[in-house]
């Protein structure tokens, strides 16, 4: 009987999750364990890989509807993967840097030629 919960749980999820955002997936696995009553949160996490928490943080967004509601937002500000020039700050000279020696071009130009490959230069890449 809890197999058969699940799989259909598995089966609704695969059938539309594709058209959910972060947010939208959460309430929806929210719903979906309130309508299966006690056990609903451990079927839902086993049926979709939704963690428990974010399942549990979806409850607490439907108790106080107040204060998400009016935020369009997916995410909290600040949130979702950082660039990579502010997790690694001296990437983009050390890529100029490589770059310069196979470039042609106008140096103040915005288009500049690049002469090697992309596979050429992984390799050169590598070797450093």
């Amino acid at each position: 009987m809890q197999n058969d919960i699940v799989s259909n749980i598995r089966d609704k999820y695969n059938s539309i999750s594709g058209f959910f955002n972060e947010r939208q997936k959460r309430l929806w696995a929210v719903a979906e364990s309130k309508s299966l009553g006690r056990g609903g949160i451990s079927a839902v996490h086993r049926a979709t890989g939704i963690s428990i928490v974010t399942i549990r943080k979806g409850i607490q967004e439907l108790n106080a509807p107040e204060q998400h509601v009016a935020s369009q937002r997916v995410r909290k500000p600040g949130g979702g993967k950082k660039k990579i020039t502010a997790r690694q700050p001296h990437l983009l000279d050390a890529l100029q840097l490589h770059l310069e020696s196979s470039t042609r071009g106008d140096p103040m130009s915005p288009f500049r030629i690049f002469r090697q490959s992309k596979s050429r230069f992984g390799l050169r890449k590598n070797d450093r």
